[in-house]
């Protein structure tokens, strides 16, 4: 399964079971950070995060806090 945007885990966590592997895409590194919290919460140990976007083009894009 792939997630990309994947935020806090809410789609692949409810899905991880229904498939051998989870990858989740996330680039905001604050972001990154609570999926890996929740994947260790829910024992997820098929859910992998990826911290990146894709993109068409290479570019360093900011995160700002709103």
């Amino acid at each position: 399964m792939l997630d990309v945007a994947a935020n806090i885990g809410n789609h692949a966590l409810y899905l991880r079971n229904l498939f051998d592997e989870a990858h989740c895409l996330e680039p905001s590194p604050r972001v990154a950070d609570r999926l890996d919290e929740n994947i260790g919460l829910n024992g997820a140990t098929n859910v992998r995060v990826h911290r990146l976007s894709l993109r068409s083009s290479d570019a360093l894009i900011p995160f700002s806090k709103r």
